[in-house]
């Protein structure tokens, strides 16, 4: 008999894939944001801002509509005594007090608030106007140019100008109009610039 050779075949190793590089995800809008140093350091003043609107009560003890006729213009740092149901109470006034004697101190503590308040009402004011005149205009294409020829105008006026148009019939031109001889007819009559020659 013939012998049978038998071979045996080496295993074949299976083929690789060739390995893709993985993608990273595409940072998010807040990522970006928070890389940009203008967004954090204007985040921190408003987070500021908000934590001193909130934490007003505790920082000072006195109330920024109290009116104190003898504590009147007082320079920063001065001290004056109150008197309350629990005795007198010795007050430091950090900033100085104006002219109708309420502490400086405590109404920028307080303003905080006032200041988030119309910046917030304001934005939300100023982004819903400008979402209905937006999707209007582009709802309606006749009302787009008429719109945009609208706002150009608006912007074309300094707003120096307007505030001008709005002052001046009112008659506030300024708020000491002695130097215009608002008082004095003869000077009105000259003008601001004007010379008048007395006998």
């Amino acid at each position: 008999m013939n012998d049978q050779v038998t071979t045996l075949a080496a295993p074949v190793a299976p083929l690789e894939e060739p390995s893709t590089p993985t993608r990273r995800a595409p940072p998010t809008a807040i990522q970006r944001a928070l890389r940009n140093w203008s967004v954090r350091i204007g985040g921190f003043i408003v987070l500021l801002m908000v934590l001193i609107g909130l934490a007003a009560p505790l920082m000072t003890s006195l109330s920024p509509t109290e009116i104190a006729p003898a504590a009147r213009n007082r320079v920063p740092g001065a001290e004056r005594t109150m008197r309350t149901d629990n005795g007198p109470v010795k007050v430091t006034h950090h900033m100085g007090t104006d002219s109708l004697g309420r502490d400086v101190y405590t109404r920028v503590l307080y303003g905080a608030r006032v200041s988030i308040f119309v910046g917030v009402t304001v934005a939300v004011l100023s982004v819903s106007i400008g979402l209905v005149i937006g999707l209007v205009s582009g709802y309606f294409r006749w009302l787009d140019p008429i719109i945009m020829r609208v706002m150009d105008g608006m912007m074309a006026i300094p707003a120096a100008r307007d505030r001008a148009r709005i002052i001046v019939p009112s008659g506030f031109v300024c708020g000491d109009c002695s130097d215009h001889g608002a008082g004095d007819p003869a000077r009105r009559a000259a003008g601001p610039l004007g010379r008048v020659d007395r006998a």
